[in-house]
């Protein structure tokens, strides 16, 4: 039985385990978000509404009022419930709550933004900055080697256990957003420095703890290393990498997803490789495909 949450503790582990850490989106781009969902907060509370499970879809159309009575334009409106919507389907997927009541709401979203994408010849820069010859440097090379070779969110990463790793036949079985189990081809580079470090180093950081719970990667404690801690690790890298860039550890997901496409790759195969349920969520790489093609078309053609 779900515990009942209150919804401004809900709306804080969005903000963080979600909005920062996973999306990694900019401090701007957080402010936006949080701005919302504590305005959405707000009319809840005035009509007595202080817990996630309680919130029902009336609440959200009597939102979705106010803010069109208070003149805001369209794409502010869209905006702010795309917001409460990632927020909801968030807690639901966490098991904050038993329910989503925005799942029914339709409204029409704004184009989506072209996702920022490491350059391929730029990969080996920032895969080459963690120092080897330390158990430290061997995973932090594993983590960025395993995310870019895999495509894998950074909550996959740290949710990894040592039995969804199939070494001898290169798979991992990785557990995605709402449970949902997909099993991805390991990169040769990332197989290699996976092995190394699960052979040669993680043994290192057992040794400081017997609360490892099979994990595959462990904090300097030999712990699970947490969502945060293998965040702060991975941009760490990307900002030493790439100073100046407004990369993140999320990128690296999206440079996946683009460099297979941009190499022949079908956007089917994409879908399932990133675990995304609707192509939709998919399509955003059929138009870097496209602005890929058209630079190739400007840069080789004779009347380009």
């Amino acid at each position: 039985m779900i515990k009942m949450l209150p919804l401004k503790s809900a709306i804080e582990q969005y903000i963080d385990d979600y909005l920062l850490v996973e999306k990694g989106l900019s401090a701007a781009a957080v402010s936006a978000y949080s701005g919302d969902l504590r305005q959405y907060r707000q009319l809840l509370e005035d009509k007595g509404i202080k817990y996630i499970e309680k919130i029902e879809l009336k609440h959200i159309e009597d939102f979705i009022i106010n803010l069109r009575e208070r003149g805001l334009a369209s794409a502010s409106v869209a905006r702010k419930v795309s917001s409460l919507r990632n927020f909801h389907k968030f807690c639901l997927i966490e098991g904050l709550s038993p329910t989503d009541p925005s799942e029914n709401i339709k409204i029409r979203q704004p184009l989506r933004k072209l996702p920022k994408v490491i350059p391929l010849e730029a990969i080996n820069t920032l895969m080459e900055l963690p120092l080897t010859s330390t158990p430290a440097g061997k995973r932090d090379r594993s983590m960025l080697e395993t995310l870019y070779g895999c495509g894998l969110r950074i909550s996959e990463l740290t949710g990894l256990n040592l039995t969804q790793i199939h070494l001898k036949d290169g798979i991992l079985r990785v557990e995605g957003k709402g449970g949902k189990t997909r099993f991805v081809p390991i990169g040769m580079k990332a197989l290699e420095a996976l092995s190394d470090y699960i052979e040669t180093a993680r043994p290192d950081f057992i040794k400081k703890s017997k609360v490892d719970q099979g994990r595959v990667y462990l904090n300097k404690f030999g712990k699970p290393l947490s969502r945060v801690g293998a965040y702060n690790i991975v941009k760490g890298y990307i900002d030493r990498a790439f100073p100046g860039k407004d990369y993140t550890p999320h990128t690296i997901r999206h440079s996946f997803a683009t460099h297979i496409i941009e190499g022949g790759g079908d956007i089917r195969t994409v879908q399932e490789l990133l675990g995304h349920v609707s192509i939709a969520t998919t399509q955003i790489y059929t138009h870097l495909d496209r602005k890929y093609l058209q630079s190739i078309v400007a840069k080789y053609h004779p009347r380009g």
